[in-house]
């Protein structure tokens, strides 16, 4: 019975010392990353997943919330440095990178470990290291891309469902834009010469390009690629449109335009030259809800 117990606590000696070493190896790879700016795109992700996606199930979106979460990604660094180095071999490349880092940055963020460390590793264990770096790169590189997938693809099935159950008038989006009663289309500024067109724009009565002549030659939304992951809006107008369009930004270089969509400035760009081809890209930070909407404010007027 004695010798029972002796072997009982020898293997929860054990046992702790294994777990041990496991969290001190863990931070350790933690490190790493971190030095080596890994996670940067997938983590910098910034979407409220509710308000942009009413009409999607909880768990899809405990799904997709899932794929960029930091407990993913963590768990798919260690698993990669795991498989390719021993615990010994990631002590000394936290120890040689966080040596090259105070090299390279006076203001070391990480705490100060004791002298006499060795710091040189072997050149299979420095390029080892350089392949696996560059492994969770491209790994974060896929994920972020994934989740932009995945994440336009539900906004148009909420779209669509939303749609469908007669609910989706009631989602009440936060209006940026100044209230205005003129005709869809594109006009001169008489005053309020300001980058902000939050603020108020005197127009002319009358717009330049009007959207309900022939001028348009279609109107489709377009998806960025930044973080927030919302959508431009792409005019392509037809020859006698980008004529008068050219002729509009000539004569108002170094001025504000404003563009108008069911009695909204949706947009008021400064020009900076003339501009030739009849393509007029409006970017503005619009949810797919708001940029379907204008789309079809724009198409109504010229179908």
């Amino acid at each position: 019975m004695k010798h029972l117990s002796l072997i009982f606590i020898l293997i929860i000696t054990l046992q702790s010392c294994k777990s041990q070493r496991s969290e001190k190896t863990n931070a350790h790879i933690l490190k790493i990353s971190k030095l080596a700016g890994l996670n940067n795109r997938s983590s910098n992700i910034v979407i409220d997943l509710k308000k942009r996606l009413p009409f999607i199930s909880s768990d899809e979106l405990k799904k997709i919330k899932n794929s960029i979460s930091e407990e993913t990604m963590e768990n798919d660094i260690l698993n990669t440095f795991y498989s390719k180095f021993t615990s010994l071999e990631i002590e000394l490349l936290l120890n040689y990178m966080k040596e090259s880092y105070k090299k390279n940055h006076r203001n070391i963020l990480l705490e100060q470990k004791e002298n006499n460390i060795k710091t040189n590793i072997s050149e299979d264990l420095s390029e080892r290291n350089g392949k696996v770096i560059e492994r969770l790169y491209k790994k974060d590189e896929e994920r972020y891309n994934q989740f932009k997938k995945e994440f336009f693809r539900l906004e148009k099935i909420s779209y669509k469902n939303g749609k469908d159950k007669g609910i989706l008038d009631t989602l009440k989006s936060i209006s940026r834009n100044q209230k205005i009663k003129r005709t869809n289309g594109i006009y001169e500024v008489i005053k309020g010469q300001n980058k902000n067109y939050n603020d108020s724009l005197r127009l002319v009565k009358e717009p330049y390009l009007d959207f309900k002549y022939n001028y348009v030659k279609s109107v489709n939304e377009q998806a960025t690629e930044y973080s927030g992951f919302y959508y431009n809006i792409e005019i392509i107008l037809n020859p006698p449109g980008a004529k008068r369009f050219y002729k509009l930004t000539k004569k108002n270089v170094d001025k504000q335009l404003a563009i108008v969509v069911n009695n909204e400035i949706i947009s008021a760009p400064t020009v900076g030259q003339p501009i030739e081809g009849g393509k007029i890209l409006i970017s503005g930070n619009f949810t797919f809800y708001e940029v379907k909407n204008i789309v079809s404010k724009i198409k109504s007027s010229y179908e």
